[in-house]
């Protein structure tokens, strides 16, 4: 039987290991930097209202966000020799591509594609352990709901009006600002973490 200073010495290692691999695979740092891009293609969208493509740019920007983010986790792991955890990458990202043919124009229009790129974060967080992710994730699920949604603007009586369009998407702007520095400042911690130090 192994000593409780034995055993609590094992579960440290293995948590060191664990944070070691996530920080090999750039897991906080990637996600939130593709949210970041996603956040940032989707309010330069919401700006060019006038566009005929702007609705189009925003349904095809979550099922690319998350087609690449599927391609760089999957090149990082192999490169880095870290054995992939069954986080679920490639079917969030097949999901969101089949859904273009499915459903993912209304769905789009009603909650609102930062909505959906923040649902599909939100899942990848919980999922990889990583609370920057989620919280962001979470944060760009409400900032998609307030600014996007068509049916909760109704609820609370927002009209669309040039000044509520700017103001959306300056604060769709905002949320890819503060992910894309998440993003530096988790490159900074997973550096560290490979380290040693």
């Amino acid at each position: 039987m192994a000593t409780p200073s034995n055993s609590t010495a094992a579960l440290a290692d293995g948590l060191a290991m664990a944070r070691r691999a996530r920080a090999a695979r750039r897991v906080g740092s990637t996600n939130l930097t593709m949210l970041g891009v996603g956040a940032l293609v989707i309010g330069l969208s919401i700006l060019a209202t006038h566009s005929q493509f702007s609705g189009w740019i925003q349904v095809l920007t979550v099922p690319v966000v998350f087609l690449v983010l599927w391609v760089i986790v999957y090149r990082q792991s192999t490169s880095a020799g870290v054995r992939r955890r069954g986080v679920g990458y490639y079917v969030i990202a097949l999901v969101a591509a089949f859904s273009i043919f499915f459903g993912l124009l209304p769905l789009s229009h009603s909650i609102g594609a930062l909505t959906l790129l923040g649902a599909g974060f939100l899942i990848i967080g919980v999922r990889e352990r990583s609370w920057p992710v989620w919280a962001t994730a979470l944060t760009a699920i409400i900032v998609g709901l307030i600014t996007s949604s068509g049916t909760i603007r109704r609820i609370v009586g927002l009209d669309e009006t040039p000044t509520s369009v700017a103001s959306s998407a300056v604060a769709v702007l905002i949320l890819a600002v503060v992910a894309v520095t998440g993003a530096a400042w988790l490159r900074v911690a997973e550096n560290h973490e490979l380290r040693g130090a």
